[in-house]
């Protein structure tokens, strides 16, 4: 965007950035100062209200009308930040957000980010320099996740997809990991199978731990030992091209597996084309369930077995959560696991008995 100058030369327009670090003070405070934004807990002086406007007038600041529109109808718009590289199951929350909160007569500003803390903080930013209140997170696990959610504290109303690796609460709604993934070892002990790799990999989040404590009280309440090797923790995060399926299944095959736990539908077709070529039928030889519904699980032959972690049940509380919360004084700390389910389809029968 640009304005015009008498001297015949384009120029940018000077932003709240660049009047913030001229000033010595922080974008939300000239948001305050010269908008009315930054949010309740940012306090601007008279004096340093005169600073920032003195300084914007030096700098040939002209108000963004748009940013104005936007901080005068906080209550009606509600920032989301969301990983713009995450799964699908994660845009189908996504989708079923943006529907329910149109429905609510409200509407959403997304911020649009990977693997970046800087520009997860640089949206954080611009929530606040439009004086918007409340906002949905659904990109906090990173390397760096513990230093996310710190940056939402000077929001009134935020809610988290999933729990924060945060010592300080947070509101937050997130599948039932543990006991859907409970649902689907039990299942598959009950059927007979005791060879069950879990390919957890080198993910170190909370729904892995979940999912692992659920793998281990599984066995234990059936009274089996947990076999560690089973558990595949290689230093990698997805088993997603042929060339990682052939090394994985070359790593757990000679350990006689009767079933396979997958992580995503890209790893469950390639290792249903690695394991016919190996001469393994599924499930004759081994059953596979996914830890995850995917809409394309009826799509593979034999249809997959899988979790439904009910993500669009935990769409509908979230956007409850944080559309309640808006209208309260006080914002209430709400923390949910929302039920899944075992799907039962043709990649998982009983084994074959010796």
């Amino acid at each position: 965007m640009y304005r015009y100058i008498s001297t015949g030369e384009f120029k940018s327009m000077v932003t709240l950035s660049e009047i913030a670090r001229e000033a010595g003070v922080s974008k939300s405070t000239v948001s305050k100062a010269l908008l009315g934004g930054g949010g309740k807990t940012t306090k601007v002086s008279d004096r340093t209200v005169r600073l920032v406007r003195e300084t914007a007038d030096k700098l040939g600041y002209r108000p963004n009308l748009v940013a104005q529109q936007l901080a005068h109808r906080k209550n009606d718009i509600i920032g989301v930040i969301i990983d713009s590289q995450c799964c699908g199951l994660y845009n189908n929350i996504m989708a079923a957000i943006e529907k329910r909160i149109f429905l609510s007569g409200r509407r959403l500003q997304i911020g649009l980010v990977h693997d970046s803390f800087d520009t997860i903080r640089r949206y954080v930013d611009d929530l606040l320099g439009y004086n918007i209140e409340s906002v949905i997170c659904l990109a906090h696990y990173y390397d760096f996740a513990a230093t996310i959610p710190p940056l939402f504290k000077p929001f009134r109303n935020v809610l988290f997809i999933n729990p924060p690796l945060s010592r300080e609460p947070f509101s937050f709604v997130s599948p039932d990991y543990y006991g859907n993934f409970r649902l689907a070892v039990d299942a598959l002990l009950r059927r007979g199978h005791r060879r069950i790799v879990y390919a957890k990999t080198a993910y170190d989040t909370p729904d892995c731990h979940a999912r692992l404590r659920a793998y281990r009280d599984a066995h234990a309440s059936a009274g089996l030992p947990v076999d560690e090797e089973l558990i595949y923790c290689k230093p990698l995060r997805e088993i997603d091209t042929p060339e990682l399926v052939e090394t994985f299944l070359d790593d757990v095959l000679p350990l006689r597996p009767d079933a396979l736990l997958l992580g995503n539908p890209t790893t469950i077709g390639f290792c249903l084309k690695q394991l016919r070529k190996r001469g393994l039928a599924v499930p004759g030889d081994l059953s596979i369930v996914g830890m995850d519904d995917w809409p394309t699980a009826e799509a593979f032959t034999p249809e997959i077995a899988a979790i439904s972690n009910n993500y669009d049940a935990v769409a509908e509380r979230a956007v409850e959560i944080i559309t309640r919360n808006q209208k309260l004084d006080q914002p209430e700390l709400i923390q949910e696991y929302i039920p899944g389910a075992f799907i039962e389809r043709g990649s998982c029968i009983p084994t074959r008995k010796a």
